[in-house]
């Protein structure tokens, strides 16, 4: 796994992290929360916003519910410790090239509690589904949960990749989630899928 990954470029702050991807449109980005320019959420945004097709993974050494809760919303594919295990790390890198997300479980459920205070805070006291997931968009959701890529799912439930995208749309849209990320935290507030 360590061979099939190269790293194509570094920067020091936000806006030097903002051009480099412009300009090396890499597969993944490994992103710091806090930056000497900028946050590192924002930036997130920035490059979720004109090139949704690059995945990031957020680094940091503070467990921040807040944090959490916005990276998620920003669209990140991973959200980390920055004392994660090489393997670990690799194994999200490579979640997110292949269009997955992954959270590690006890993340997850702080960033579950957090969008949960934010829904209460704001009056939503009840679900906030669109529609209703099919039998087909509640077993994508469920191996989405489980940190499976579209690749992964398609042949878990022998469909094509292409099918599974159309699916995660519709998921998407019934569960009112902007990416990936949101979709799958959304489908654990709503009780659509057990965290375990």
């Amino acid at each position: 796994m360590k061979g099939e990954i190269e790293v194509v470029g570094e920067a020091a702050t936000g806006g030097e992290a903002l051009e480099k991807v412009a300009q090396l449109r890499p597969h993944v980005v490994l992103m710091d929360v806090r930056l000497s320019d900028a946050n590192g959420i924002d930036c997130t945004r920035q490059i979720k916003e004109s090139m949704p097709e690059v995945a990031v993974i957020l680094l940091t050494a503070y467990e921040n519910r807040a944090y959490i809760a916005q990276a998620v919303r920003a669209g990140v594919s991973g959200y980390l410790l920055k004392d994660v295990s090489l393997e670990l790390l690799l194994e999200t890198v490579k979640a997110a090239r292949s269009g997955g997300a992954l959270f590690k479980g006890s993340l997850l459920r702080t960033a579950l509690g957090s969008l949960s205070e934010a829904r209460s805070r704001r009056g939503y006291e009840s679900s906030t589904l669109v529609g209703i997931p099919t039998k087909r968009e509640q077993e994508v959701l469920e191996l989405l949960v489980r940190g499976f890529t579209n690749k992964e799912i398609g042949t878990q439930l022998h469909i094509t990749e292409l099918t599974v995208k159309k699916h995660m749309a519709s998921i998407a849209g019934k569960l009112g989630a902007r990416n990936r990320s949101e979709a799958a935290v959304r489908a654990i507030q709503e009780g659509l899928v057990p965290l375990n």
